[in-house]
């Protein structure tokens, strides 16, 4: 479960919207070193989950894609499980291993539609609503439905 603070914090222009998750003792950490010591964040595969999940609020798919094509070479197959098991949302699992096989990462692919194999999935849109002038497309291996302009967003963060 997601919560979000109601009062963003303002930098000139720009609003910070913080949320937080309300079941963070399940999210998958690691252990860092920063200037003041130690402390822990998420994975890289667990980050890419919530990033996936949060998509029109963190600045759309080409901004996840282009996270996605840095975490790409580094995500491990053990730990993009546990994060998988840790959110256990089948839409997100579903666009972020659609996303994945676009981005060329299909061992990672792979992982995340294995974990799906068992569970009960429906269609769903990749990004947010296709405009009705677009044609829609579906992958059935991943029941995701969109459009060339999803594509040429996750092609620009190539």
């Amino acid at each position: 479960m997601v919560g979000s603070f109601r009062q963003p914090l303002t930098a000139g222009k720009r609003q910070v919207f913080f949320t937080f998750r309300k079941d963070i003792s399940a999210a998958p950490t690691v252990r860092t070193r920063g200037e003041k010591g130690a402390y822990l964040v998420s994975t890289r595969e667990a980050t890419l989950l919530d990033l996936m999940r949060h998509l029109p609020k963190v600045g759309g798919l080409e901004s996840v894609a282009r996270v996605a094509r840095d975490f790409g070479p580094h995500l491990k197959q053990s730990e993009f499980v546990r994060a998988l098991d840790a959110m256990g949302q089948v839409a997100v699992a579903q666009r972020t291993g659609f996303l994945l096989s676009e981005l060329k990462f299909e061992e990672m692919a792979t992982v995340v539609e294995k974990w799906l194999s068992p569970r009960t999935r429906t269609t769903r849109l990749l990004a947010e609503p296709v405009p009705e002038t677009m044609a829609n497309m579906t992958k059935p291996r991943w029941g995701i439905t969109y459009c060339m302009r999803d594509i040429n967003e996750i092609q620009e963060a190539q």
